[in-house]
């Protein structure tokens, strides 16, 4: 029962009920007084106010505490004298913005100078999501946004043959708006094709056109409802080609709008919704492209879709062309979708319930999004999508919290948009660090930060980076893994690398071509000429020296270690089987990335077989530790430079700025690799080891154009997150990296 509903119960208890009633002395106790039951009733409900306490309460974790590390007076080379009392101190730092542009450079850097490489996560990750997006890019360039396009002119030539066979003037202003909307989705994919000189269909969707490119937000001109047309700017790999930056304005187009099935036409002129849907899905199931029909192309289509990400979820319930097939296909004779049964009332009516009583099969991330049936009224509500919106679900709260994102020397301090994403996927630690700086956090976060709790818990399939990572932000547990990766501080790293991995999922994208013809295989997993690391000066401290100890140095390195999460990486490799046997089931072989697509599959194995044995207590032997020395060649293949930004902003604009002015927006961005030197004690010695790591930031303003982003990396303008300052450390970028 609601608070509101509860009230109203309890007021209609004690109405009529006299203030001064109370109840005589009993016989049996002529000293107790009790009040009639109902002037209880009148105690008012008061729900305890939450405050960022409540919704930040801290979690206990079983932490390790190793002891420090005495580094005083040790020279470590890439590291200044400050920064190596903090290596020592907290076992691992990362320095931020090196000269590496790749993680595989980093790598490299470590084999010519001798050092022990910390295979991470993050490099893996960005190897597999610049894959990953590549392959997904190349399908709609050679295949998707194609079939898209003719399928949308082949729905158009339906709708202008029903245009001129309707004789009722609703029905052909129904169908006039429809050609818009389907000349609008066409000329999004390509931009030479005519719009169709049918009544006012030109002038509508000429408006439409200027209005989604304004990315702002207007009425639209074909539907008469407000929409955020900033949603329609292509970002991240969907702004790599002109190819991709069309298909994401159609794909967006053509599955943001809705059709409500209501019961009356609106008195606007806007046309009647539901005919129109029904109109609309008449002309997919008439047309033909090809040799198939139109239904079959839509389904191998929203096949396609469904690969680049989750469904958004609705309140309402949420029809596709798939549902009305099963509805129409058992209607009666009588609900024949013909334009004259559309012309009449009474028909369309009956249709019209015939839809909305309709349930799918099942209830899926391509049929129903999302039904609440404590809301009685929205549960009776319903709209039709031509097809599902996809994006991610922090979409709409980040560039919503990124229009209101503080500006420098704002009173109103600028939320830890990373954290709050992480707190909302359920992470404990990152609610942690949220609680160790309630006191600067906006108070109106109490509002906010829940809206994106429940959008993700309404998320009918979760993102494949959280899929991945599943078990990547788990306590580890067992007595062989180092004890630093059980530390408080590199807990919280974790959480960094994990919100950069959402975030470059968004960015990271290969191209067609291919970085080398070497390959990895189980007995030659690196050239030759590769496979002896380079001689250097390697740190390493005895365990049971005395106070101040001389460390000994190894002339010649050979320990080298994986990040021990073998479930990250079998993740990885049996996402980029399914992604690549899916695209191949629906006729979108990708030939040019085969070969990458192998080489990486057998990277990951081999790394979770090591990763296993670590978590075991066997450190990596043989061809394996080869590997690992020399995984900068292995990694060269698909490593990609990580630098590039994600702007974050709605299109409410400020009537009052100059026109054309940013006076809002956030850009959260990734930068060069950041150099990870961490400390693993290994039988009696302790030794440095270094790693890539993916390096984060958030700043109000933007977009920022590339070379303005590498400027402000170069000479040192991007500071990372404050709550990734006991850690993270900025430092002159001659100095990373070296000897």
């Amino acid at each position: 029962m609601s608070r509101k509903r509860g009230i109203a119960w309890i007021t209609a208890l004690t109405v009529g009920t006299p203030t001064a009633a109370i109840a005589q002395p009993s016989a049996a106790d002529p000293y107790q007084v009790r009040l009639p039951t109902r002037e209880k009733q009148q105690v008012p409900f008061h729900k305890k106010e939450v405050n960022l306490e409540d919704l930040f309460a801290k979690t206990e974790i079983p932490y390790a505490y190793p002891n420090p590390v005495d580094l005083e007076g040790l020279k470590v080379g890439g590291l200044l004298p400050k920064t190596t009392t903090t290596l020592g101190a907290n076992l691992f730092v990362v320095v931020d913005n090196t000269k590496y542009a790749t993680m595989a450079e980093l790598y490299r850097a470590n084999r010519i100078k001798g050092k022990s490489n910390f295979v991470t996560v993050d490099a893996l990750m960005h190897s597999f999501l610049s894959i990953r997006n590549g392959l997904l890019a190349n399908s709609i360039e050679e295949h998707v946004a194609p079939e898209l396009l003719a399928l949308l002119v082949a729905m158009m030539k339906t709708t202008a043959a029903d245009y001129k066979q309707a004789d009722d003037a609703e029905v052909r202003e129904d169908l006039e708006k429809n050609l818009a909307f389907l000349s609008v989705g066409v000329r999004l994919l390509d931009p030479t094709l005519p719009i169709p000189a049918l009544a006012n269909t030109t002038a509508l969707a000429t408006k439409e056109l200027q209005n989604i490119r304004s990315n702002q937000t207007k009425r639209s001109a074909i539907f008469n409802e407000g929409e955020d047309f900033s949603t329609y700017s292509p970002c991240g790999w969907y702004d790599k080609s002109t190819k991709l930056q069309n298909f994401f304005r159609a794909k967006q187009w053509l599955s943001r709008i809705s059709f409500p099935l209501s019961e009356d036409s609106k008195p606007d002129h806007s046309g009647d919704s539901f005919r129109r849907s029904a109109l609309l899905f008449r002309a997919l199931d008439k047309s033909v492209v090809g040799s198939q029909s139109g239904m079959q192309v839509w389904q191998r289509v929203n096949q396609a879709l469904s690969l680049l990400g989750t469904p958004a979820t609705t309140e309402v319930k949420t029809l596709i062309p798939s549902d009305y097939k099963e509805v129409f296909k058992s209607t009666n004779g009588d609900l024949k979708m013909s334009l004259q049964g559309l012309a009449e009332p009474f028909y369309r009516t009956k249709l019209l319930l015939s839809v909305r009583r309709q349930r799918p099969l099942q209830i899926s991330a391509t049929s129903i999004f999302d039904l609440e049936n404590s809301h009685t009224e929205r549960a009776t509500q319903a709209s039709f999508h031509l097809f599902p919106m996809i994006e991610s679900p922090e979409t709409p709260w980040l560039r919503q919290r990124g229009h209101q994102f503080a500006k420098e020397g704002s009173d109103i301090p600028a939320p830890p948009l990373a954290l709050l994403d992480l707190h909302a996927h359920g992470l404990p630690q990152a609610t942690n660090v949220l609680a160790e700086s309630v006191w600067k956090l906006d108070p109106t976060l109490v509002t906010t930060a829940p809206l994106l709790v429940q959008a993700l818990k309404k998320q009918t399939g979760s993102d494949i980076v959280w899929q991945i990572l599943a078990s990547y932000f788990k306590m580890p547990t067992e007595t062989t893994i180092q004890p630093v990766l059980k530390t408080n501080g590199w807990m919280t790293r974790k959480l960094e690398s994990g919100f950069a991995a959402w975030l470059d999922s968004q960015l990271a994208c290969a191209p067609e071509q291919v970085n080398s013809n070497d390959s990895i295989s189980e007995h030659n997993p690196i050239p030759a000429h590769d496979s002896a690391p380079t001689t250097g000066p390697q740190l390493s401290v005895n365990a049971n020296a005395a106070a101040n100890p001389v460390p000994a140095v190894n002339s010649r390195p050979t320990l080298h270690y994986v990040e021990p999460c073998p479930e990250v990486f079998r993740s990885m490799r049996n996402e980029i089987q399914r992604l690549s046997t899916q695209l191949t089931s629906l006729g979108y072989p990708q030939p040019k990335y085969d070969k990458r697509i192998q080489d990486l599959e057998l990277l990951l194995e081999r790394l979770e077989s090591i990763a296993k044995r670590e978590v075991n207590g066997l450190a990596p032997v043989g061809p394996d530790l080869a590997l690992l020395a020399n995984i900068d060649v292995a990694l060269d293949k698909f490593s990609l430079p990580t630098s590039s930004t994600l702007f974050l902003d709605t299109g409410v604009t400020n009537e009052d700025a100059p026109r054309g002015s940013i006076t809002s927006g956030a850009t959260i961005g990734l930068g060069h690799p950041g150099m990870l030197y961490i400390i693993f004690q290994t039988g009696r010695s302790f030794n440095v080891y270094r790693g890539a790591m993916y390096t984060y930031y958030e700043l109000s303003g933007g977009p920022i154009k590339p070379e303005h982003w590498e400027r402000k990396m170069e000479y040192g303008f991007l500071i990372p997150p404050t709550w990734t300052e006991q850690f993270e450390i900025l430092q002159d970028q001659t100095t990373t990296g070296g000897n």
